[in-house]
C-alpha cells in the first residue's frame, strides 16, 4: 500500500499529481493509467479529445515509450480510448446504460442521466397497416390505419439508434402531426391519452449495418449491429406500439445479471451505448 488516498480506485498523487514514482509498489505503466483515468473523470480529457503522441507522453511523464504503449493498450482494451488508423488515439464517448428488465423509455432514461434527448424525424405519416404490422398490433379491419414514425434518436446531439414505430391511429391520432423531434411517444400516451403501458416484449438480432443506416448513425457500413424489435402492451394486453431499432454494436453492450431465487433465476439485460466515431 502506498498510503496515498484513492478516489474511485484512482490514486491521488497529492501535490505531485502528474508525477510517476519509481519507488511505488505500482508499476509505472499502471500509475500512468491511473493519472489518465483521473483526467477523464475530472473533465481534463473529454470525449473525442485526441491524445498526444507517444513521444510527447514520454516527455511529459519522463517514462519510456514501452511504458506509455503498455498503458495506452490497456486503456484501449478497457474501452476508454479508441484508435483511428492514421489519425491517432481518442477518448471514447461515455457509455449510456439501458435497463430493459424494466420498461424502457429512451427520453426518460436520457433525462435521468442528465443527457439531452432529441430526435431527427425521417418519416412521419399515416398509412394502411401492412399485413405483418396488422398481426403485431392485432388490428381490426375498421382500425387498419396506423402512424409510421421513423426517427434517429440522439443523446446530446450524437446519434444513438434508428427507430421505426408503428402506432394504431385510433389510439393516439395527434402523434401523426406532433413535433416528434422533441416529444416522447410514451409521454404523449400517458399525459394526453391516459394510456398506461405496463409491459413489452423485445427480441434482439445481430445484423450488419447497411450504407443508409451507417450514414444516419455516423458509423462504417457493414459494421456489426443489433436489430431490436418491441411490442408494447397496455394493462389489458392490447398492443399499442410495434417498433424496431438499429444500433451499431460498438455503441451497445449487452450485460446479463443473474439473481438466484430459490431454484430459479431472474435475468436482467442492460444494453449500453458508446460512441467511437
Amino acid at each position: 500500500m502506498t498510503g496515498r488516498p484513492l478516489i474511485n480506485g484512482i490514486i491521488v498523487m497529492n501535490n505531485d499529481k502528474d508525477r510517476l514514482f519509481e519507488e511505488e509498489a505500482l508499476p509505472l505503466y499502471y500509475q500512468l493509467i491511473n493519472i489518465i483515468k483521473r483526467d477523464i473523470e475530472n473533465g481534463t480529457l473529454k470525449p473525442g479529445d485526441k491524445m498526444p503522441s507517444e513521444q510527447k507522453l514520454c516527455e511529459k511523464y519522463s517514462v519510456s515509450r514501452i511504458t506509455v504503449r503498455q498503458a495506452m493498450l490497456s486503456l484501449v482494451g478497457e474501452g476508454l480510448f479508441y484508435r483511428k488508423q492514421g489519425k491517432g488515439t481518442f477518448v471514447t464517448r461515455p457509455k449510456l446504460p439501458r435497463d430493459i428488465n424494466n420498461l424502457y423509455n429512451f427520453s426518460a432514461s436520457m433525462k435521468y442521466l442528465h443527457i439531452l434527448p432529441t430526435s431527427k424525424v425521417i418519416e412521419q405519416k399515416v398509412i394502411d397497416a401492412p399485413a405483418l404490422i396488422t398481426g403485431y398490433l392485432r388490428l381490426e379491419e375498421k382500425d387498419s390505419k396506423i402512424i409510421k414514425l421513423v426517427r434517429v434518436r440522439l443523446a446530446d446531439y450524437e446519434p444513438i439508434m434508428i427507430e421505426t414505430s408503428y402506432i394504431p391511429y385510433n389510439l393516439a391520432p395527434s402523434i401523426a402531426t406532433e413535433d416528434m423531434g422533441h416529444n416522447s411517444i410514451y409521454e404523449l400516451f400517458t399525459l394526453r391519452y391516459r394510456l398506461r403501458i405496463t409491459n413489452a416484449e423485445e427480441t434482439y438480432e445481430a445484423v450488419l449495418i447497411n450504407k443508409k443506416q451507417a450514414k444516419l448513425l455516423r458509423c462504417n457500413p457493414m459494421s456489426p449491429g443489433f436489430f431490436i424489435e418491441r411490442i408494447a402492451f397496455l394493462e389489458n394486453e392490447t398492443p399499442v406500439e410495434y417498433s424496431n431499432s438499429t444500433v451499431c454494436a460498438d455503441r451497445c453492450r449487452l450485460v446479463t445479471k443473474l439473481q438466484q431465487k430459490q431454484t430459479t433465476f431472474e435475468r436482467k439485460i442492460i444494453p449500453v451505448m458508446k460512441g467511437a466515431d
